[in-house]
């Protein structure tokens, strides 16, 4: 009896029940190869996940031989050859399941086996786990009827997607028997089955939107670009902070560090720096703005440092002035191709381009 042991709740009680119908399953090879990878890589485990309590409970409960149970407290039930064909048994198809959070509403399949000359009545209730009761799931509880010969049955188990990253959660479904004089209905070995709800929400990667930035230093400030690419769900938050390099905290900007936050569906965000103009010529000084540590499942992205070069005001010009004459050199090279053939011929036969102004004799 799971319940003599103290401090388990039904959810607990059908977890172990959910990891004894696992461990008691035949896996092949592959099945073992799944689970070490993804224990490996840190993804959805293929088997029921016990807390350090929960752990010693079921260490207990293999040392004592107790091969099976349910929440209701009975050890589930082994047939005979006669017992088979005497009783309608019933139980889940599958010990665990799992569905994407946004599926709306799924199918959960109730399998009929034995006797099938009757009707048969089961009633299906959940339990809370990790998943919620009327935050991340609709509460079941459920009658379901076979007639006679029926084989299957399907419930529809209803998700409340709530538009807001978590981890994957679970709950369970939990199978009982309608008792009923006329009706010899007995519980197979599947009669409780873990959901568990994968989370499809994608709170995005955040990055910033260039690797460096070049400010003039009379200009008091820089606007830094955060972007949040890959998904836009949710709330999310990510730290910054100054790392200062040849400028320095204080002396040529006004570093520190602070949060920014995306709300549900944001995706750019403007980091403010301010710049102190000391009015003094000097080079060309630099520091780095870092992001770090972010909340509601968004990862850092590639870019997640930016270098701020701050330049002097005549060097910033004279950086500008000679980007505009390359620009304006470029442009009118380009010029030679906006003539016709004829126009390219004659100014190729024409001593200067015609330019006569301009022709020097040696």
């Amino acid at each position: 009896n799971v319940k003599q042991y103290s401090g388990i709740t039904d959810a607990d009680a059908a977890k172990l029940a959910a990891t004894k119908l696992v461990d008691s399953t035949h896996h092949g090879a592959m099945w073992y190869r799944i689970g070490a990878v993804r224990r490996f890589t840190g993804g959805k485990q293929i088997e029921p996940i016990l807390e350090d309590h929960l752990k010693q409970v079921y260490d207990v409960i293999k040392k004592n031989g107790e091969i099976g149970y349910d929440t209701l407290n009975h050890m589930l039930p082994t047939f005979s050859q006669n017992e088979e064909t005497k009783y309608a048994v019933l139980e889940f198809h599958a010990p665990t399941i799992a569905v994407k959070e946004n599926i709306g509403k799924f199918p959960v399949t109730i399998w009929r086996h034995g006797n099938l000359n009757t009707k048969a009545t089961v009633r299906v209730d959940s339990i809370n786990g990790t998943a919620k009761e009327g935050e991340d799931f609709v509460k079941v509880k459920e009658v379901v009827e076979f007639k006679e010969n029926e084989e299957e049955k399907e419930i529809f188990i209803e998700l409340i997607d709530d538009n807001k990253w978590e981890p994957d959660e679970e709950f369970f479904l939990r199978m009982s028997v309608v008792h009923h004089k006329d009706l010899p209905v007995k519980l197979g070995s599947i009669s409780i089955m873990e959901v568990t709800i994968i989370d499809n929400d994608e709170p995005g990667i955040i990055s910033f939107g260039k690797r460096g930035l070049l400010v003039k230093e009379s200009t008091g400030f820089v606007e830094v670009p955060i972007v949040r690419t890959h998904g836009s769900d949710s709330e999310v938050s990510v730290k910054w902070k100054t790392i200062d390099e040849s400028a320095i905290s204080g002396r040529d900007y006004i570093g520190g560090e602070g949060e920014i936050i995306f709300k549900d569906k944001e995706v750019a965000k403007i980091l403010r720096i301010e710049i102190i103009n000391d009015l003094c010529p000097e080079k060309d000084e630099c520091f780095e703005i870092k992001l770090f540590e972010t909340t509601g499942g968004a990862k850092i992205g590639n870019i997640n440092r930016i270098a701020i070069t701050i330049s002097s005001d005549d060097d910033f010009d004279s950086v500008v002035d000679r980007l505009m004459l390359l620009t304006n050199i470029n442009i009118h090279a380009l010029e030679l191709h906006r003539q016709t053939w004829a126009e390219q011929i004659k100014t190729a036969m024409t001593v200067n381009g015609g330019d006569l102004n301009k022709l020097k004799l040696r």
